[in-house]
């Protein structure tokens, strides 16, 4: 009863505020067009042209199958299912879609390794704060 109480107050402060829910919507709307577009220019980079909406459609499909809570952060279940999916239906080989989906995982960590540099300054700034 706690859980349900607790959600329907996280979902009222959003009601009130429903710019804030529609702009964080645009920004995860435009943060998955540009996961496309990376694994499609890799796609190019490798010269295998697929269709835009079918790479979209295959991550889509990848990006839930991670969320089963198999592995921490869908490390290798990402990779897996991005190879099964990119060799049935890209018709790309194993390897070319391995690379595909290693590449992937590696520019997904560069893109987070800056906030590891800054997230201690940051945490004792919050620590300043709070004394």
């Amino acid at each position: 009863m706690e859980f349900a109480r607790r959600t329907l107050e996280a979902f009222s402060i959003w009601l009130k505020k429903p710019a804030g829910l529609g702009g964080a919507l645009l920004a995860t709307l435009g943060n998955q067009l540009f996961i496309y577009l990376m694994i499609y220019l890799l796609l190019l980079g490798i010269d295998h042209h697929l269709s835009y909406w079918l790479v979209a459609g295959m991550y889509t499909l990848t990006y839930f199958v991670t969320l089963v809570p198999i592995s921490i952060n869908g490390l290798g279940v990402q990779e897996l299912s991005m190879t099964f999916l990119l060799v049935q239906l890209g018709g790309l080989t194993s390897s070319e879609s391995a690379t595909i989906a290693l590449l992937t995982r590696v520019l997904f960590v560069t893109a987070s390794l800056p906030g590891a540099f800054f997230l201690p300054s940051i945490l004792a700034a919050m620590n300043e704060k709070k004394t």
